[in-house]
């Protein structure tokens, strides 16, 4: 019974695997009923589609351009039809922030804050999404002691209402600059900046790998690295003229440290953090990494801080016999001293998180980057370019290797970890370009090193499939979170027909469940009748 129950599982898992040409599929639905909602003047409906149609594009990674320009010119259409255009004459010094996050210590919020205060430009803040686990605690005690902030959140419910409400903030506050720091799907700024003229629009590219929004609202794309630097202009078709690259450094938050669990305690901890589904990839060879860098000393422990699915990460600690020494702590906010008391820091893959690793890299913790050869979206050099030769490797043993020869070796190491720290832009050279890049200059020409990127997307969209198919299946329940039946109902294509699909799976597999736990019981009873 049970290896027919498996059989079955497995061939429901084949049947319904996600493939790219679903997810484009499902995507033309969405814009079809975007265009539809549009003609029909149900304008809200059709920002909350762009939305989602935005968020699985970024997730997943299957558009080749990484922009739509029919979602851009849905968004203007929107906000032509609903609001007035509106001309800001904006005062010299007065700079708007507009944040969708307000995420204490994620993101960039703190560094172009910090590096406007520094400048002495009086600062509009602005915050769509209030969360109240990842909160803003940092960010409004900074903005409430500089003197010349003015701080708003935005009350409204709608995306349209929040939309006039921003344009109306902005209207009254005559900003003559607007550094925008949005999500990838951010529909209420896309639409509140389209209506507006005069002020000039700084795009902080935060995901310089992935899709996003705001192409039409963009007058300088502020990246980071050459990556997104090469992504914006061969894929996302924004001029050259348009980008500046300015790398950041790394902000350390203020809560105390939780501490590291017991089995630690006398032993050395290699880590890596971030989302869960940077890990899981390529056969989960980041897992195997770990495997191999603990089979180097049975007194290291390594130590893993993110959110997401753990199921596959579980399942491979168990098999693999790793319990107390493959250690998951979750997502901490004290994520800065935790950093400050570990001893080596892995890189993720096949997804790297440049601020974790810069963090790491601020307390002087020797890191070991790791990722495969040309995949561009992991390379970090950029972000730490005062170092000439940043050490990477591109397979297990050779990274293995090379930390079997130095991870005892303290003053290797310290040196190693300091020369890291002193790789990186510091606040003060933060500041000084970025008043360059206000005053139309291009400080950091030197690291715009054209390359091509065309292998980029394929790869990752394979990855995050592999994700999706063999260790964190979340695509059609998030359909299902976001959507009602009557929702998908309204929605032609494929798109409906596979969240139904998803929907009987599970009640398949419900009812095989049942019976075989049905089965096992009557089995018992005969057993006992028998002996």
């Amino acid at each position: 019974m049970r290896i027919m129950f498996q059989v079955f599982q497995n061939l429901l898992r084949i049947v319904s695997m996600l493939k790219k040409e679903h997810l484009q599929n499902d995507y033309e639905c969405l814009v079809n009923s975007i265009k539809s909602c549009i003609k029909n003047k149900d304008f809200e409906r059709a920002l909350q589609l762009i939305d989602f149609a935005s968020r699985i594009a970024y997730q997943y990674i299957f558009l080749s351009s990484f922009a739509d320009v029919r979602l851009e010119n849905y968004i203007k259409n929107i906000s032509e039809l609903n609001f007035e255009p509106v001309s800001i004459v904006g005062l010299k010094n007065k700079v708007l922030f507009y944040d969708y996050f307000g995420y204490d210590n994620r993101g960039l919020t703190q560094q172009y804050l910090r590096g406007l205060m520094q400048l002495g430009k009086e600062i509009v803040y602005i915050l769509e999404q209030p969360n109240n686990y990842y909160n803003s605690y940092d960010i409004y005690n900074e903005l409430n002691a500089y003197p010349n902030a003015t701080i708003y959140k935005l009350n409204k419910t709608t995306n349209l209402s929040k939309a006039k409400e921003l344009i109306d903030i902005v209207i009254n506050e005559k900003p003559s600059k607007a550094f925008l720091h949005l999500a990838p799907w951010d529909v209420v700024a896309c639409t509140a900046f389209n209506a507006m003229q005069g002020i000039t629009r700084y795009q902080i590219n935060l995901t310089d790998h992935a899709f996003w929004l705001g192409i039409n609202i963009t007058d300088v794309s502020l990246e980071f690295r050459s990556f997104g630097y090469n992504l914006s202009w061969q894929k996302r078709g924004i001029e050259k003229s348009k980008l500046r690259i300015l790398p950041y450094y790394p902000i350390f938050n203020t809560h105390p440290f939780g501490g590291l669990p017991d089995q630690t305690k006398d032993k050395k901890v290699v880590f890596s953090g971030g989302s869960v589904y940077k890990i899981l990839g390529e056969n989960l060879v980041f897992l195997n990494l770990v495997k191999e860098i603990l089979a180097v000393d049975p007194d290291l422990i390594f130590v893993f801080a993110g959110s997401g699915n753990v199921n596959a990460v579980n399942k491979f600690i168990k098999v693999n016999n790793l319990e107390n020494r493959f250690i998951l702590i979750g997502d901490r906010k004290d994520i800065s001293s935790v950093l400050q008391n570990i001893d080596y820091y892995i890189t993720t893959f096949p997804f790297t998180g440049a601020l974790m690793s810069q963090i790491a890299a601020a307390s002087e913790t020797p890191i070991f980057f790791f990722s495969k050869p040309n995949y561009q979206c992991n390379n970090l050099s950029d972000v730490f370019y005062k170092s000439k030769n940043l050490e990477s490797f591109n397979s297990i043993n050779d990274l293995v290797n090379r930390f079997k020869l130095i991870y005892k070796d303290e003053s290797y190491l310290q040196s190693y970890g300091y020369a890291l720290k002193k790789s990186m832009i510091t606040p003060l050279e933060f500041t000084e370009g970025l008043n360059q890049i206000l005053q139309g200059q291009n400080p950091y020409a030197f690291l715009q090193k054209d390359f091509d990127i065309n292998e980029y997307q394929d790869v990752a969209c394979n990855y995050l499939l592999e994700s999706e198919n063999q260790y964190n299946p979340q695509y059609y329940q998030s359909i299902l979170n976001h959507f009602s039946n009557a929702d998908i109902s309204e929605i032609n294509g494929g798109l409906r027909l596979r969240t139904n699909n998803y929907k009987n799976k599970h009640k398949i597999k419900r009812l095989l469940n049942n019976t075989i736990a049905q089965t096992k019981y009557y089995l018992k009873r005969i057993y006992k009748i028998i002996s």
